[in-house]
């Protein structure tokens, strides 16, 4: 997208604002949302070109929905303990008063108390936010789209002097993002190894005696390189190994994002039908169709990923069970097969039960 068809649209969207204001009646808290076509732009090198500290991108497993934003026009956040139903009654009420199909994009800790790890200070127990631009692909058709908050004392002409102060740092940046080339120094994991192997020693003792059933070990590995490395540069890597995954980055300033790729789907609500995955038990793929398929069947065969397994499938059933008037398993435990790895799979679809709320579907999931 070279700069004259960027000016284009933006002209474009500043003359699509102008309409909404003279025939929307302005409600003070809610959210503001035009957009135009942006034909053949792509999401992520977009945001490759922008100069803004805070960032997001997100797309789902199938690709089917690319986004990409920067900058802040609604940002709801909490720091401390607090609950997750103040944080869906604040979403709510900001959707509730907007019109238009607006999404918030972030996350939450799935810890009710503080941490205490300064690493994740700065995003908060939860932080969601709405991007003032937004560069949306969805089924290979591409929209730029602007958000505002409308504020108490707004008016027409300081709504639209906003977006000409924002939309003028558009398309200012490196066409071809930060410079990639860069050398790791140093790895480091926490717990060490030696403490690393008596937990899982401890785990194994423990899972003989039947004292646990399942549990998911993690440790930190902490990476030094010779200069900082742009996320982004992180996300195309990840795009790129991990196709059939979510892929995810929220950028809150330049020196902390918060990155990830996952197949797994804690769930989707649609109205009151709700839809969730159960994945477990893993094989890498094989070298050829002929080890794969072998791979493939030890999977399928083996006792201890289909207790694995049931296990997780098992727990998100009676999860949904809780919320819904009924839940449906789908197909028979299949494998899903990824880039590099594959696992045991299966979904569920519910009918949710009158008046459930997000916040309750999180608290049994």
């Amino acid at each position: 997208m070279n700069r004259i068809i960027s000016e284009t649209i933006i002209n474009t969207l500043r003359d699509n604002l102008i309409a909404l204001l003279k025939s929307e009646t302005l409600r003070p808290r809610s959210l503001i949302q035009v957009s135009c076509k942006a034909e053949g732009a792509d999401p992520l090198n977009w945001l490759h070109r922008q100069n803004a500290d805070q960032k997001i991108y997100w797309c789902d497993r199938k690709q089917r929905l690319e986004t990409a934003g920067i900058d802040t026009a609604c940002l709801i956040t909490a720091n401390g303990s607090q609950l997750h139903r103040g944080l869906f009654e604040k979403l709510n009420t900001v959707l509730e008063s907007s019109r238009e199909n607006i999404r918030f994009y972030g996350g939450f800790s799935f810890y009710r108390q503080n941490t205490g790890d300064p690493d994740w200070d700065v995003f908060g127990h939860y932080r969601f936010w709405v991007p003032a631009f937004e560069m949306q692909k969805q089924n290979g058709n591409s929209k730029l789209l602007y958000h505002t908050e409308v504020l108490p004392d707004d008016n027409p002409d300081s709504i639209l002097k906003r977006f000409d102060m924002q939309s003028g740092q558009l398309f200012n940046g490196n066409q071809d993002g930060n410079e990639k080339h860069f050398t790791l120094i140093s790895r480091k994991n926490y717990p060490g190894q030696n403490e690393w192997s008596e937990i899982i020693e401890t785990v194994l003792n423990r899972i003989s005696i039947q004292k646990i059933e399942k549990v998911v070990l993690a440790r930190r590995a902490v990476f030094t390189f010779t200069k900082m490395i742009d996320p982004l540069f992180l996300v195309e890597k990840l795009k790129s190994y991990n196709p059939g995954s979510v892929i995810f980055c929220f950028q809150t300033d330049t020196h902390h994002a918060f990155i990830g790729s996952t197949p797994e789907l804690l769930y989707r609500r649609n109205e009151r039908t709700i839809y969730s995955d159960a994945i477990a038990g893993t094989r890498r793929r094989g070298k050829d169709e002929a080890e794969d398929v072998m791979l493939e069947n030890e999977l399928l065969k083996s006792d201890k990923d289909r207790r694995e397994h049931a296990f997780v499938a098992h727990f998100v059933r009676d999860a949904l069970h809780q919320v819904c008037e009924w839940v449906s398993p789908g197909e028979e435990v299949s494998v899903l097969k990824l880039a590099r790895i594959q696992h045991l799979h299966n979904n569920f679809t519910g009918r949710l039960q009158a008046g459930i709320s997000d916040h309750e579907i999180i608290h049994q999931l």
